[in-house]
């Protein structure tokens, strides 16, 4: 009963065109005509997604290249990625991890599923001149040096999964311009739902929600805890309307702190992902909010990846700090494509069904666990910018002078 009950997840937390303004300015991406046709909806929503940590080198040129506005850029130039593996070569899957450098702790986290951990020196304050690092884990400690790809070998024995707990949550936006992708995100939640319930191992799945507007709208924050009970989440999402809004920022920072901080996350051995879905970027003039950038750092201590899916219509500006939270938590940027184009940096890039780049996003993870192989879907090449063309913004920077 409960199989035939959930039919169709997250097909596409974005349809159709954002209703927002379009003001003139360099914060304000402005999508070329050839883009402002509604998404095809015969074969599914498409999207495309980047893998920052993949093609690093795209991503540190973007991040150069990104004019200093209105953003926090956490430097992350010099990052490491280390992937912890057992005697058997498996994954040394959500433990947590001490960093020390020369004898003194920097950093605390959890591993992924797949036993990678970001870890960044010089956005945590650590001094170039350090030149050996330890990572104690599981009660043993592993010296490594800097690089940028680190495999550590750990001499325990750890025993397979026979099942994984796994909690999926989603920060949404429920402002008015919102009104499509959450029509759909409801119309659809039954099929990936049904299709993570049939992964092997099957996990046991929670699923959570946190929906967020802003200031002078009817709240800023409404919380749905996470619960296996997939029957009420559901209930709970069907309740969800947009509307609200105004200006083009919204209340994005104090929903991921809520997401974060309030979700009743499991703290044992779990698989943990939260979706942002959103058609703008955070207030950043709001003084007593707590920025998306040390939130992405409690996220990424308490092994939490952030999968960031941006909606019709967000900018560059909103494209960056998707980008921040999705690379420093070891995810990816997903974003919904008009026919192959994108106004995003991400150059060439993969397309596919939304809701297929959302599963496959869970079944990777949930397969890191045993070195599964990933399965084939339909895609296609797409195009958006190259990594480093601003030059829109330098336009209007050089005309407002």
């Amino acid at each position: 009963m409960r199989r035939a009950y959930l039919l169709l997840l997250l097909g596409a937390c974005s349809s159709g065109q954002s209703s927002r303004s379009s003001d003139s300015g360099p914060d304000t991406y402005r999508r070329p005509e050839s883009e402002t046709r509604r998404p095809s909806t015969d074969r599914g929503l498409r999207a495309g997604e980047v893998d920052d940590n993949d093609k690093f080198d795209d991503y540190v040129r973007y991040f150069k290249a990104y004019p200093d506005r209105n953003v926090r850029k956490i430097d992350v130039t010099d990052r490491m990625v280390l992937w912890f593996a057992d005697r058997e070569n498996r994954p040394v899957s959500c433990s947590p991890v001490r960093i020390l450098a020369d004898g003194q702790e920097v950093y605390r986290a959890v591993t992924s599923a797949g036993g990678g951990l970001m870890f960044p020196p010089r956005a945590l304050g650590v001094s170039s001149q350090v030149q050996l690092f330890e990572a104690d884990i599981v009660g043993r400690k592993v010296a490594f040096r800097p690089g940028d790809h680190v495999q550590v070998s750990v001499d325990i024995a750890q025993a397979q999964w026979d099942s994984v707990d796994l909690d999926v949550a989603f920060c949404l936006d429920t402002t008015g311009s919102m009104g499509d992708e959450i029509d759909r995100l409801t119309s659809t939640l039954r099929s990936v739902v049904s299709r993570i319930d049939r992964l092997q191992p099957q996990p046991r799945l929670r699923l959570g929600m946190i929906t967020f507007k802003d200031r002078r709208d009817s709240y800023i924050t409404e919380r749905t805890d996470l619960t296996a009970n997939l029957d009420k989440f559901q209930w709970e999402l069907s309740r969800t309307t947009a509307s609200g809004g105004g200006d083009y920022e919204e209340s994005v920072n104090e929903g991921l702190r809520r997401a974060i901080h309030d979700l009743s996350w499991r703290r044992n051995q779990a698989i943990r992902i939260l979706f942002l879905i959103g058609d703008a970027p955070p207030h950043m003039d709001y003084s007593d909010d707590t920025p998306y950038t040390e939130t992405m750092r409690v996220a990424l201590e308490r092994g939490i990846k952030i999968y960031t899916i941006a909606a019709s219509g967000l900018n560059d500006k909103g494209e960056f700090v998707w980008r921040q939270l999705a690379q420093f938590t070891l995810a990816k940027f997903m974003f919904i494509s008009y026919g192959g184009g994108t106004g995003h940096h991400v150059g060439s890039y993969r397309e596919n069904n939304l809701d297929e780049l959302m599963v496959k996003a869970i079944e990777g993870e949930v397969a890191s666990l045993r070195l599964g192989r990933e399965r084939r879907s339909s895609s296609s090449e797409g195009q958006g910018k190259e990594p480093t063309d601003f030059r829109q913004w330098r336009e209007w920077r050089d005309r407002d002078r």
